[in-house]
Protein backbone atom coordinates (compact mmCIF):
# COMPACT_ATOMS: atom_id res chain seq x y z
CA UNK A 1 0.00 0.00 0.00
CA UNK A 2 1.31 3.42 -0.96
CA UNK A 3 0.67 6.46 1.26
CA UNK A 4 1.47 9.81 -0.28
CA UNK A 5 -0.94 12.16 1.45
CA UNK A 6 1.04 12.45 4.68
CA UNK A 7 4.66 12.78 5.72
CA UNK A 8 6.67 12.20 8.83
CA UNK A 9 7.84 9.02 10.49
CA UNK A 10 7.73 5.54 8.95
CA UNK A 11 5.85 4.41 6.88
CA UNK A 12 5.46 7.91 5.47
CA UNK A 13 9.01 8.40 4.20
CA UNK A 14 9.74 10.62 1.21
CA UNK A 15 12.63 12.21 -0.68
CA UNK A 16 12.70 15.93 -1.32
CA UNK A 17 15.08 18.51 -2.70
CA UNK A 18 14.99 20.82 0.32
CA UNK A 19 14.77 23.94 -1.90
CA UNK A 20 18.06 23.04 -3.63
CA UNK A 21 18.23 23.90 -7.32
CA UNK A 22 21.01 21.35 -7.96
CA UNK A 23 19.30 18.32 -6.36
CA UNK A 24 19.23 15.00 -8.21
CA UNK A 25 18.37 11.36 -7.58
CA UNK A 26 20.12 8.43 -9.31
CA UNK A 27 18.63 4.95 -9.73
CA UNK A 28 21.59 2.70 -10.61
CA UNK A 29 20.47 -0.76 -11.69
CA UNK A 30 24.01 -2.18 -11.88
CA UNK A 31 23.31 -3.95 -15.18
CA UNK A 32 21.54 -3.40 -18.49
CA UNK A 33 17.79 -3.27 -18.26
CA UNK A 34 15.03 -2.46 -20.70
CA UNK A 35 12.63 0.06 -19.13
CA UNK A 36 9.13 0.28 -20.54
CA UNK A 37 7.79 2.84 -18.12
CA UNK A 38 8.53 4.68 -14.91
CA UNK A 39 5.97 5.82 -12.33
CA UNK A 40 6.52 8.68 -9.91
CA UNK A 41 4.34 9.25 -6.87
CA UNK A 42 4.55 12.72 -5.39
CA UNK A 43 4.11 13.38 -1.70
CA UNK A 44 0.68 14.97 -1.60
CA UNK A 45 0.20 16.34 1.90
CA UNK A 46 -1.79 19.30 0.56
CA UNK A 47 -2.06 22.13 1.42
CA UNK A 48 1.11 21.72 3.51
CA UNK A 49 3.22 20.53 0.58
CA UNK A 50 4.05 22.20 -2.66
CA UNK A 51 4.59 19.82 -5.59
CA UNK A 52 6.93 19.10 -8.49
CA UNK A 53 5.60 20.35 -11.82
CA UNK A 54 8.38 18.66 -13.77
CA UNK A 55 11.87 17.24 -13.91
CA UNK A 56 14.47 15.92 -16.34
CA UNK A 57 15.02 12.18 -16.82
CA UNK A 58 18.55 11.25 -17.98
CA UNK A 59 19.45 7.72 -19.11
CA UNK A 60 22.93 6.19 -18.84
CA UNK A 61 23.64 6.92 -22.54
CA UNK A 62 23.04 10.65 -21.96
CA UNK A 63 19.56 10.74 -23.49
CA UNK A 64 17.38 13.27 -21.67
CA UNK A 65 13.66 13.97 -21.59
CA UNK A 66 11.74 16.63 -19.71
CA UNK A 67 8.55 15.42 -18.07
CA UNK A 68 5.55 17.26 -16.65
CA UNK A 69 3.95 16.35 -13.33
CA UNK A 70 0.68 17.34 -11.64
CA UNK A 71 -0.43 17.81 -8.03
CA UNK A 72 -1.83 14.33 -7.56
CA UNK A 73 -1.36 11.57 -4.99
CA UNK A 74 -1.72 8.97 -7.77
CA UNK A 75 1.14 7.38 -9.71
CA UNK A 76 2.19 9.47 -12.70
CA UNK A 77 3.34 7.07 -15.40
CA UNK A 78 5.99 8.06 -17.95
CA UNK A 79 6.29 5.90 -21.07
CA UNK A 80 9.99 5.24 -21.73
CA UNK A 81 9.34 3.02 -24.74
CA UNK A 82 11.53 0.07 -23.80
CA UNK A 83 14.83 1.96 -23.65
CA UNK A 84 17.99 0.11 -22.66
CA UNK A 85 19.86 1.73 -19.77
CA UNK A 86 21.91 0.99 -16.66
CA UNK A 87 20.64 4.00 -14.70
CA UNK A 88 18.02 6.72 -14.55
CA UNK A 89 18.79 10.13 -13.10
CA UNK A 90 16.08 12.60 -12.06
CA UNK A 91 17.15 16.25 -11.92
CA UNK A 92 16.15 19.86 -12.71
CA UNK A 93 13.07 19.68 -10.51
CA UNK A 94 10.59 22.54 -10.84
CA UNK A 95 8.30 23.29 -7.91
CA UNK A 96 4.87 24.93 -7.74
CA UNK A 97 4.46 26.73 -4.43
CA UNK A 98 1.17 28.60 -5.00
CA UNK A 99 -1.29 27.71 -2.25
CA UNK A 100 1.22 25.64 -0.25
CA UNK A 101 2.19 26.52 3.31
CA UNK A 102 5.82 25.47 2.65
CA UNK A 103 7.98 25.54 -0.49
CA UNK A 104 8.88 21.87 -0.06
CA UNK A 105 8.00 19.14 -2.55
CA UNK A 106 8.93 15.46 -2.37
CA UNK A 107 8.69 12.04 -4.00
CA UNK A 108 7.10 9.14 -2.13
CA UNK A 109 7.87 6.42 -4.68
CA UNK A 110 9.84 5.89 -7.89
CA UNK A 111 8.99 2.70 -9.74
CA UNK A 112 10.50 1.36 -12.99
CA UNK A 113 8.85 -1.42 -14.97
CA UNK A 114 10.75 -3.48 -17.53
CA UNK A 115 13.02 -6.48 -17.90
CA UNK A 116 16.63 -7.40 -17.42
CA UNK A 117 18.67 -7.46 -20.64
CA UNK A 118 20.33 -10.85 -21.13
CA UNK A 119 23.82 -10.46 -22.63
Amino acid sequence: MRHSDYHGEWPFQSWGIGAREDAWCLLDFGRDIQVDEMALTLRADFPHDSYFTGCTVTLSDGTTMDINLTNSSLEQVIDLGGVKTTSIKLSNFTVETAGATTPYAALTEVKCMGTEVKN
